[in-house]
């Protein structure tokens, strides 16, 4: 492991690791080690500095995370990328979504309630810049609305009720509580994300089946799966698209670095 001198370095962070596995693999590492309940890599990528995180799932994960990489590591941006769902009809699998600003929703879900998000704006010149980028490369990609919620979103029917409550594009378990962290530092923050489903696709539930790095926990698989055996084909279905959307998040990193 090499040793550098450092500026304030670029910070990516993700719920796991293979939404950045790639990326790690094709920087110059100088420091690694844990922060917060998560994990993180210091190195260059092509002449840039670059932090990587690994937060694990959920918004305190990555609050918890970011609030110790901001106060370490000192970055001079951060991004939030990874998978996401789609809450659009015409989203598909594989497209880029860019987070035109961020909602946070508190509490649980449901039909009713009152003004249950905390809105974050991301960096609008930035985000333009990568939104443009990759609209000049052909890339599908769409820029709007992210919704930040504290559970994974496996049936169609609220995905459906979610992109009509709150006018969110895509949907997603982090970035709600990176942005808080990036505005209460005063820190430029964006939000760069594949989508790995569909708004009308159903998932088997993550929920019970996944820990906070995603992986399955094996001693309730096959109870989940007696119970449930029509599950295992959406399982394996959204396992195979998740690595799809994990090859394609690296091409998509790559090529946003060369602009931030």
């Amino acid at each position: 492991m090499q040793k550098h001198h450092f500026t304030r370095p670029i910070a990516i962070i993700a719920a796991v690791s293979g939404e950045v596995r790639k990326l790690k693999d094709n920087i110059i590492p100088s420091e690694e080690g844990n922060l917060g309940n998560g994990k993180y890599i210091l190195g260059k990528f092509r002449s840039k500095d670059i932090l990587i995180i690994q937060s694990g799932a959920g918004i305190s994960r990555a609050k918890s995370a970011g609030s110790e990489m901001v106060n370490r590591f000192s970055p001079r941006i951060i991004i939030s990328t990874g998978s996401c769902g789609a809450l659009e009809k015409g989203i598909r699998k594989g497209d880029i979504v860019i987070g035109s600003e961020i909602a946070f929703k508190r509490g649980g879900i449901s039909e009713k309630g009152g003004n249950d998000i905390d809105l974050f704006y991301t960096e609008s010149q930035i985000s333009n810049r990568v939104y443009s980028l990759f609209k000049k490369l052909s890339f599908p990609v769409w820029q709007g609305r992210i919704l930040s919620i504290g559970k994974f979103i496996h049936l169609a029917d609220t995905k459906e009720m979610l992109r009509r409550r709150y006018k969110a594009i895509a949907v997603e378990m982090e970035s709600g509580g990176i942005a808080q962290i990036a505005r209460d530092k005063r820190l430029p923050f964006i939000a760069v994300k594949v989508v790995s489903d569909e708004l009308r696709g159903r998932l088997a539930d993550y929920n019970k089946l996944a820990d906070s790095n995603g992986n399955l926990i094996m001693k309730r698989v096959l109870p989940y799966f007696i119970v449930n055996p029509f599950e295992l084909y959406r399982a394996i279905r959204f396992a195979l698209d998740l690595q799809r959307s994990y090859a394609k998040l690296y091409e998509v990193q790559e090529k946003m670095l060369e602009v931030i």
